[in-house]
């Protein structure tokens, strides 16, 4: 060991002597007296535990009175120098704890704080180190990856709720109108999801630790889903505001808050009290702990959470009961026994009754303004700050002036070791205090962080999380860039022209909130020397937590799609409304109306357009989630209401952004679907229209339509979904058919006593089935209703003409038809109309295919057969004096241009008409003489192009009297019988009048002769006056 020499015989390099004031003066490294013979062997280990609720206060992760926590630890910062013999500077201790208070006092309390907050990593000037790049969005993206693909698993009842409330704020979010309450209403759904989610899965959180309790998919979903959702939509399900009684202040003027909206420092309050909570509240057991509050160690640490948690009722209730008489930090302030007592009692209980009355002034009690940036709570600092130095003031006493403490030398400095280093004098001034030291430490502490200082937020933080959310919470608004007071003037009107400008917190206050998040994360994560500051990448839930914390709701969204597709996608969706899911496009039809695919696929729109970067996008979370929800058969909630997947998963679909996607992947899944029944149908096409699918309801009516043709007996639907489809060539090809048939069997077919409910409801009053689809689809209602005029003008003539035989509750039985001759004017009326409108098309014997006659042309030569029994009535005389007369003069005439038309028409309509003549002819032989044996289901299956109009095919009549049967024992369409059709009582057949001249052998042109005939002697009667 090399021995030092004697200071007597050489002479020392000495700094020079510098004029008192050596602010501007470099600090000298050079020592101003040799170092003690033990300097290097100088201990910096602590003698004792440190002070309790000084240096780690709020830190309850070990318990227990007597016991050092297990957070404390010295810092690793470089020494502080004290002033010497040679003047050196002091350091100012509180430089951090006070940059808001205007020109506060140093003194030796204030300096006697600790200004390195634990677990930070610090420069050599004091000051947290610069950010570093985020390595979180990495791994979010690589722990998605990794992840095996979702299944859906989640209640019932949790993913019908969440529909309801996506579909409500999709109807907002559309309708251009209600844009300003978009805002509201997405608040109030946010509530009302975290609500639902909640019931799924109750809120707890891991002890110890950050995140839920049990380590759970949809626990996570909705642990990172609700705080996702607070930071883009504060929201609450109750409202927070004091009663009009309380003790904490007066009635307020502020009216109560919506349930659903409220600041985001409370929202983010409320997000901690609820989810964040990772050890037991200890306030019950410290508020009646024995013999007083404050003779638990735990005291602060509770006064401090209690406050950062904004619980400031438990605050004041903790000071107010304290019973500073047993204060256990009497010990840390040099008493031999705990407790204060005599003068320093009373200023305690003067300083804690004055801290009290600033509390329960807090703009939070008194009116429930929790905007902490706003003009209130900048008072409200003011005069915290106010109270700081007046509590300083007090407890040093007028006239005393601030010593810093004094060390052997400068090699000998800790940060934390002021007790072995203050010197005799500090001492002696901390000991002649008014008010204990311990006090007034925990007192500014208290105060600094309701101010919202970053030192005093952290240090009572119990993870990374709570210092996080605290910043943030507790955050006055202001940006951390302050000019320095060496810049002078210019800097000086720099600052109050900055000041005057408007706030980024004021103007976009959820976005500056978000960014500052962003900041306390990067402030309390990077490089930490605690572990509890630092995120564990391990954890798949803290990693999805960091991306929500820095803003990354991409990385967030992705971890959570590992976790629930149902959360994940009801997030994504109120994203996509509110316009914060960078993925997201609008849906607008107007922006892509009168672009090609190639247009839109430059423009970045459509189909075709290039995808943002990253694997997550909404309408590959919307389609996934639709794919798991159609495998599902149905879904109940608890008030017993049935869903079907495919119903929700159309309905998912129906909101992507890609609205030619959209609907082709609906009218794929819709083509799977099974549909068996009329609700089913109904269920389907309503869902189509509510999200506006017209073409894909209409392929789904005709679809339907097309089965209930093939395999019903009840025509009445397939008619109407015919007419749902808007497939006029199906709707007039069952209807002609249905004509048809009834021509061919000279009766109403479907008999009334046969007819389906839904068919009855089209044809007679009060036409039920007719007006429920005029409210549904107008267009379809108009078209049906052409469609049937033909139909039921025909059975109309039938049932005057078998109006004995009807059935007395018959809806074809009218009572102006009572009278037999009356009835007869009546029918023939109604034949001459019917012959007219099948003429239409063939006027002066020239086809025209544009005019759509409501009867076909093949079904002229059987109505003029029709007629011809009206001929016979009115040629026979009652009792030889007066002939009854059937058929005015107009009818003769529309007659006789039907009969000339029809002759001088194409040959191809006459052979159709020629053809259902003797197909009729041919019915009444052969049912006459036997039964059919071909089931009746398949009445609507032959083809519409067999037995459309003008079809001219002279097989195509055979083959549907033949494929008509009568059922036995009394089951017919055309009524009942043991013989079926060849049974029905008529009132007339004309074919009996023509079974004596040749029967089957009738022609068409000998019907058209016999007409003729009839005409000519009824003009005869007419011209001659009889």
């Amino acid at each position: 060991m090399v021995g030092l020499p004697d200071s007597s015989d050489h002479d020392f390099p000495s700094t020079p002597p510098r004029p008192e004031d050596s602010s501007f003066y470099p600090d000298s490294t050079t020592p101003s007296q040799p170092p003690p013979a033990s300097a290097s062997h100088v201990s910096t280990t602590p003698l004792g535990p440190p002070p309790r609720s000084s240096f780690n206060p709020g830190n309850t992760f070990s318990r227990g009175r007597g016991r050092p926590h297990k957070s404390f630890a010295l810092p690793e910062s470089s020494p502080l120098r004290e002033d010497g013999k040679d003047g050196e500077p002091d350091v100012d201790m509180d430089a951090t704890f006070m940059t808001k208070a205007p020109a506060m006092r140093r003194s030796t309390l204030a300096s006697s704080l600790s200004s390195s907050v634990r677990g930070l990593k610090r420069s050599r000037s004091g000051k947290p180190q610069p950010r570093q790049d985020s390595s979180i969005p990495t791994i979010a993206k690589s722990l998605a990856k990794q992840a095996r693909p979702a299944r859906l698993f989640e209640p019932d009842a949790l993913i019908i709720a969440s529909e309801e409330v996506v579909s409500g704020l999709d109807s907002q979010a559309q309708n251009s109108g209600a844009q300003e309450g978009l805002e509201s209403a997405l608040a109030k759904g946010c509530a009302s999801l975290t609500g639902v989610w909640a019931t799924a899965a109750p809120p707890s959180t891991k002890e110890a630790s950050v995140g839920p309790a049990k380590d759970e998919a949809l626990a996570n979903a909705s642990y990172i889903g609700s705080l996702l959702l607070q930071l883009h939509h504060p929201h609450s399900t109750k409202p927070h505001r004091p009663s009009a009684d309380t003790r904490y202040g007066r009635k307020s003027l502020i009216p109560a808050s919506p349930t659903h909206a409220m600041t985001l420092p409370r929202a983010l309050l409320d997000w901690l009290n609820t989810h964040h909570i990772p050890f037991p509240d200890d306030y019950n057991d410290i508020h009646l702990h024995q013999p007083a509050p404050s003779d638990s160690d735990s005291f602060w640490d509770v006064v401090y959470a209690a406050a950062l948690r904004g619980k400031f009722e438990r605050t004041i209730r903790l000071l107010n009961d304290a019973g500073w008489e047993h204060a256990v930090t009497a010990l840390d302030d040099g008493s031999e026994y705990s407790g204060y007592r005599g003068k320093q009692l009373e200023n305690t209980r003067l300083m804690v009754a004055r801290c009290t009355s600033i509390l329960e002034a807090c703009p939070a009690l008194t009116d429930s303004d929790w905007d902490v940036k706003g003009p209130a709570w900048s008072l409200f600092r003011q005069r915290l700050a106010r109270a700081v130095r007046e509590l300083e003031d007090f407890a040093e006493g007028e006239g005393q002036q601030p010593e810093p403490p004094q060390r052997d030398n400068i090699f000998a400095a800790s940060a934390g070791d002021f007790a072995g280093t203050m010197s005799l004098s500090a001492a002696s001034r901390r000991a002649e205090s008014k008010v204990p030291f311990t006090i007034v430490t925990n007192l500014k502490t208290l105060y600094g962080q309701i101010m919202g200082n970053v030192d005093e937020v952290i240090l009572p933080s119990q993870d990374w999380l709570e210092a996080s959310l605290y910043l943030t919470i507790w955050w006055d608004g202001e940006e951390e860039s302050a000019p320095s007071a060496a810049l002078g003037r210019s800097a000086t009107r720099k600052s109050i022209a900055q000041g005057q400008r408007a706030r980024e917190a004021d103007v976009t206050p959820l976005t500056a909130y978000r960014r500052r998040l962003a900041d306390a994360v990067a402030l309390v994560t990077d490089n930490p020397e605690d572990p509890v500051f630092q995120v564990d990448t391990t954890q798949s839930v803290q990693v999805a937590l960091a991306s929500v914390m820095e803003d990354n709701a991409e990385g967030a969204l992705a971890v959570m799609r590992t976790w629930s597709i149902v959360i994940t996608a009801t997030v994504t969706e109120v994203a996509a409304f509110a316009g914060w899911l960078p993925q997201a496009r609008p849906r607008s039809e107007e922006l892509q109306r009168g672009f090609s695919s190639e247009d839109l696929m430059v423009l970045s729109h459509g189909p075709g357009a290039v995808q943002p970067s990253g694997d997550l996008t909404r309408n590959s979370i919307l389609t996934e989630y639709a794919d798991l929800l159609a495998e599902k058969e149905t879904l109940t909630n608890r008030a017993g209401l049935v869903k079907e997947g495919w119903e929700l998963a159309v309905a998912v679909l129906g909101r992507l952004d890609d609205t030619a996607t959209a609907q082709r992947r609906i009218g794929q899944l819709l083509g799977e679907i099974d549909i068996a029944d009329d609700e089913r149908a109904e269920k389907v096409l309503r869902l189509c229209s509510e999200l506006g699918l017209a073409d894909e309801s209409r392929v789904i009516a005709e679809r339907y339509a097309d089965t209930l043709a093939s395999t019903s007996q009840s025509f009445g639907p397939a008619l109407l979904f015919y007419a749902r489809a808007h497939a006029t060539p199906k709707l007039t090809s069952t209807l002609w058919h249905l004509s048809s048939l009834s021509l061919l069997h000279s009766t109403a077919i479907p008999s009334s006593s046969t007819l389906d409910p839904t068919l009855s409801g089209l044809l007679f009053p009060p036409r039920l089935a007719l007006s429920r689809l005029a409210t549904q689809d107008p267009s379809a209602a108009t078209l049906l209703s052409k469609a049937l005029s033909g139909y039921a003008t025909l059975r109309v003539f039938f049932a005057l003409r078998d109006y004995g035989s009807l059935p007395t509750t018959s809806p074809e039985r009218t009572s102006e038809s009572s009278r037999p001759l009356g009835r007869q004017r009546s029918a023939a009326a109604i034949l001459i109309a019917a012959l007219s409108s099948a003429a239409d098309s063939i006027c002066g014997g020239l086809f025209d295919p544009s005019v759509q006659s409501a009867i076909s042309t093949d079904a002229i030569l059987v109505l003029l057969a029709e007629t011809l029994p009206f001929f016979a009535a009115s040629s026979a005389s009652t009792e030889g004096k007066k002939v009854a007369k059937i058929f005015t003069q107009d009818h003769l005439f529309t007659l006789l241009r039907v009969v000339e038309d029809l002759t001088s028409s194409p040959s191809r309509i006459q052979a159709g008409a020629e053809s259902l003549l003797k197909a009729t002819v041919d019915a009444y032989t052969a049912l006459s003489n036997s039964k059919l044996t071909r089931s009746r289901s398949n009445l609507l299956g032959k083809s519409g192009s067999d037995l459309s109009s003008n079809s001219g095919l002279g097989g195509s009549y055979d083959m549907l009297r033949e494929s008509y049967m009568m059922v036995s024992q009394g089951s017919s369409l055309a009524g009942k019988g043991k013989t079926g059709a060849a049974e029905v009582e008529r009132g007339w057949d004309w074919r009996k009048g023509l079974s004596g001249a040749g029967g089957v052998q009738v022609k068409g042109e000998d019907v058209v002769a016999m007409v003729r005939l009839g005409i000519a002697a009824e003009m005869g009667r007419v011209w001659g006056g009889r």
